[in-house]
């Protein structure tokens, strides 16, 4: 007798079907957990991004409302500083270590003219994602026009101080505020969203002496602020990275004590990067 062996390959068992469907399953579960993933890590970053600039606005708006009220207020009068919080909560404020009550947009606490004012502000957006901004608020009377500046230290080059004296801090990367003797070497200042803003220009500030040495690159439309003087080695190379570097008002360099530079260079070696204005040349 002989017996017959049917095979079908036409078809699959119940088994294979559920083993296939669990596979799928698996594979739509995992998916959708990378995808969800994505999508929280982008809302983040741009409720981040959203919350810098306007953490900047909140400061811009500070600071015009500052001066504004230094040319109002006479010399023996105090002025409180307001600002808007429509988009950006203000989760904190600190003034000189201090904090500031806040009352319908303005400080409770009222400054003077000659007060130097060091903030800091702590803000907070609807998805409770907290932002921290540092600046320092001063006076502008002291600060002498470069040319008269230039002026009196060739007049007076015994009186400036050894700047071989001074003890340089090195800095390998770009900071919005440096809080001492800087010496800035090979470095490339850009545009950054955490740095305050003057209009189109980021600036960068060093409160104190400032030393330059090596490469020293500006992104059009960034601004290096000194709150002392400004020495320039004879090895500075200074370039514009963007831009058209021959018209005035590309980038921006002040120093609020004056700019002392190689003894075989001047003003005119180094183009109009000292040169704040936006006029053609």
């Amino acid at each position: 007798m002989k017996f017959r062996q049917f095979t079908n390959t036409l078809g699959m068992t119940l088994v294979e079907l559920l083993a296939a469907l669990s596979l799928f399953a698996v594979v739509i579960a995992l998916s959708s957990t990378v995808i969800m993933q994505m999508i929280n890590g982008e809302n983040k970053a741009s409720d981040d991004i959203s919350l810098k600039q306007e953490t900047n606005v909140l400061i811009s708006e500070m600071r015009n409302d500052y001066e504004k009220k230094l040319k109002d207020t006479n010399n023996n009068e105090t002025f409180n500083i307001c600002f808007q919080t429509e988009s950006a909560t203000v989760q904190e404020l600190f003034i000189n270590g201090n904090s500031t009550a806040i009352e319908n947009g303005c400080t409770v606490e009222e400054f003077g003219i000659d007060d130097t004012l060091n903030i800091k502000l702590i803000t907070q957006n609807s998805s409770n994602r907290k932002f921290e901004l540092e600046t320092s608020f001063l006076r502008k009377s002291s600060h002498v026009p470069l040319e008269i500046t230039l002026e009196h230290n060739e007049d007076n080059e015994d009186e400036n101080t050894d700047p071989e004296e001074i003890d340089w801090l090195p800095v390998s990367e770009e900071r919005c505020v440096y809080d001492h003797h800087t010496l800035l070497t090979d470095l490339h200042f850009k545009h950054n969203t955490d740095c305050e803003k003057d209009g189109d220009f980021t600036i960068y500030t060093v409160n104190g002496d400032a030393k330059m040495d090596g490469n020293i690159t500006l992104q059009v439309k960034t601004k290096l602020v000194i709150k002392g003087t400004l020495y320039v080695t004879d090895n500075t190379n200074i370039s514009v990275n963007g831009g058209n570097s021959h018209n005035k008002g590309e980038i921006c360099m002040e120093a609020e004590d004056g700019i002392i530079y190689p003894p075989n260079k001047s003003e005119e070696d180094y183009g109009d990067i000292f040169s704040c204005s936006e006029e053609e040349v």
